[in-house]
C-alpha cells in the first residue's frame, strides 16, 4: 500500500514538472507571427468597412478576434508609428492597421494608392475598422 502511494505521488510530481516545463517553453516562445498563420477570412478593405457600417454587431461577431487578410489601397502610411490606413477618400470608414514590429517592415517604395495585402487581427470598429499585429503580405497588381 505504501509503495502505491509513493508511486502515485512521484508520478503526480513528475507530471506537474513536465506540465510546468511545457508552459514555460510556450511562455518564452512568445506569440506566433501572423506571417506564419493562415487567415481565417479574406476580403477587400471596402467589404470589411461596409460590413461594419451596415451592421456593426453582426460584423463584430463575424470578424472580431479573427485573423483577417485585407486587400486594399494605402490611404495613409505613418512609418514612425508603424501605422497604415487602407481605403480611399470616398470611403466612409477606413481600415487602421497597427503593424507588428517583428521583422516585417513595410517596403519604403510603397506610396499612397498602392494596392497591398495586409493580415491582422480584427479588434473591432472605432470610427474605423481596427487591425492589430498586422503584417505586410504582398503588393498586388493595380
Amino acid at each position: 500500500m505504501r509503495k502505491k502511494i509513493r508511486l502515485f505521488i512521484t508520478l503526480t510530481l513528475l507530471a506537474l514538472v513536465m506540465a510546468g516545463g511545457y508552459a514555460w517553453f510556450l511562455f518564452r516562445q512568445g506569440p506566433q507571427s501572423l506571417l506564419k498563420r493562415n487567415a481565417e477570412i479574406s476580403c477587400s478593405a471596402e467589404e470589411l468597412s461596409a460590413a461594419f457600417l451596415l451592421d456593426e454587431q453582426e460584423a463584430g461577431t463575424k470578424y472580431t478576434g479573427r485573423i483577417v487578410e485585407v486587400t486594399g489601397k494605402i490611404f495613409r502610411h505613418y512609418p514612425a508609428e508603424n501605422l497604415l490606413t487602407l481605403g480611399d477618400s470616398s470611403s466612409t470608414a477606413l481600415i487602421n492597421c497597427a503593424l507588428a514590429t517583428d521583422n516585417n517592415p513595410i517596403p519604403d517604395h510603397l506610396q499612397t494608392g498602392t494596392m497591398v495585402v495586409i493580415r491582422g487581427i480584427c479588434t473591432g470598429f472605432l470610427a474605423d475598422v481596427q487591425l492589430n499585429q498586422a503584417v505586410f503580405i504582398s503588393k498586388t497588381a493595380p
